[in-house]
This record gives structure tokens, C-alpha cells and sequence, in this order.
């Protein structure tokens, strides 16, 4: 049997139905949708997402609260600066102190010791600053201290 293009009665639609066409071109359209933006952010960074989500909080908020809120991310997630507005545990150890693994999941910081192990192990864990690698660190009665795990989860811990 000779290939169909070579065929006298070759119709396309029959042997290719429309809809099998357009199944097929579904992955290079969608491709083509998202090319174009992700080839604008590596050109010219953020700024365009930046200007959106200024807009975004503008509309719901306020211009004033849309730059409060824009200066607050990129001092938290560029230049590492804690956050203002962290909130306050006060937790209640034992003579020996606390470990940190259970301080950090009673101060809500994370949702298990062994999260906290895991969190410790990755250096994702500090100290009003300064990294934790030892995992059975124990903090002593009457420290007072900023702890962070990861980028966005802060508390300021004091440990009677």
C-alpha cells in the first residue's frame, strides 16, 4: 500500500480529524502563552511582577500601604533584615533548659521535633542572627532571643 500523501483520494480531515490537530498543538500554543513572559522577567527582572503587585495592594489598600508593603519584602527577603512586627513566646523550661528542637515546635516555629532536627541539619535555623548546627543545643532559663527558621518564619522567644 503506497503512503497516503501519494494517494489520489488523500483527504487530511479524514485520516486527521480536526480535533486530534488541535490536541496536538494544545502543549505549543500554551507554550507559546507562557514563552514570551518568562523571556520578559530574565531580560528585565522582577520589575514588571514588582509594578503588578504594586498595583495589586494599590487597588485593594492604597498607594502608601502598597511601598510600606513592597520596602518590608525586600528588606526581609534581600537584605535579611528581621521583621518588625515578630511575635512573642514566653516558654516555660525545666532546670536543664530547653532544647532546641522543642522549642522550636512550641514556639510554633515548626511542626514537629523532627522538623526542627531536619530544619537544624539544613542550617535553616538561627539565633537572633548567628546559624545553629548543633542539634541538641540546650537554651538556658532566661534567655531571650530571636529565632528563625528559614526565610519567613520568626519569633522572639524568651525561656523562663
Amino acid at each position: 500500500m503506497p503512503p497516503l500523501c501519494l494517494t489520489a483520494r488523500y483527504r487530511p480531515a479524514q485520516h486527521f480529524p480536526v480535533q486530534h490537530h488541535q490536541e496536538a498543538l494544545l502543549p505549543a500554543v500554551h507554550l507559546m502563552q507562557i514563552l514570551p513572559c518568562v523571556l520578559l522577567q530574565s531580560f528585565i527582572g522582577h520589575a514588571v511582577s514588582h509594578r503588578a503587585s504594586d498595583g495589586i495592594v494599590a487597588r485593594f489598600h492604597s498607594a502608601t500601604e502598597a511601598k510600606r508593603q513592597k520596602e518590608a519584602f525586600i528588606k526581609q527577603f534581600k537584605e535579611g533584615v528581621i521583621p518588625e512586627d515578630i511575635p512573642d513566646v514566653r516558654l516555660t523550661a525545666g532546670p536543664d533548659g530547653l532544647l532546641i528542637a522543642n522549642l522550636l515546635k512550641e514556639a510554633q516555629l515548626t511542626q514537629s521535633t523532627s522538623d526542627a532536627m531536619r530544619m537544624i541539619k539544613q542550617g535553616a535555623v538561627k539565633i537572633d542572627g548567628s546559624r545553629v548546627e548543633d542539634a541538641k543545643l540546650t537554651i538556658a532559663k532566661g534567655t531571650t532571643a530571636v529565632f528563625q527558621v528559614g526565610k519567613r518564619r520568626f519569633a522572639k522567644v524568651s525561656v523562663q
